[in-house]
């Protein structure tokens, strides 16, 4: 399946790049390395099958493909977003949808009863 190596993460990667025409500033905009992120471009260039960037010395241009690409990946990135928002809103009405979040305990404050049977 053509899908299998793209996934929201490298999409936004992509965008990243895209947006700042250079792969160091994206690396650091995004909070990784520059070179794992060139390998995930790379290989979601390889699952596309065409070259997305133009690489130059002092940054990258999108390609033709990479145009195109760009539009149809905003459009996924806008979409995803949007249904997590929606189901977020819709799950937090719904109490058996609602995650229990536990915190330490102050010294000596039982969470859990004690449940061994008396002697």
């Amino acid at each position: 399946m053509i899908l299998d190596g793209i996934d929201i993460r490298r999409l936004r990667y992509f965008l990243t790049i895209a947006e700042e025409k250079h792969f160091t500033r994206a690396a650091d905009k995004i909070g990784i390395r520059q070179p794992p992120l060139s390998i995930q471009i790379r290989q979601l260039e390889e699952t596309v099958g065409a070259r997305l960037f133009t690489r130059h010395a002092k940054g990258v241009e999108l390609t033709a493909a990479g145009i195109v690409f760009e539009e149809t990946a905003r459009d996924i990135v806008a979409r995803f977003e949007d249904a997590v928002t929606q189901v977020r809103r819709s799950t937090d009405q719904l109490p058996e949808n609602r995650l229990v979040r536990l915190s330490r305990s102050q010294p000596g404050t039982r969470i859990m009863p004690n449940l061994s049977h008396p002697s």
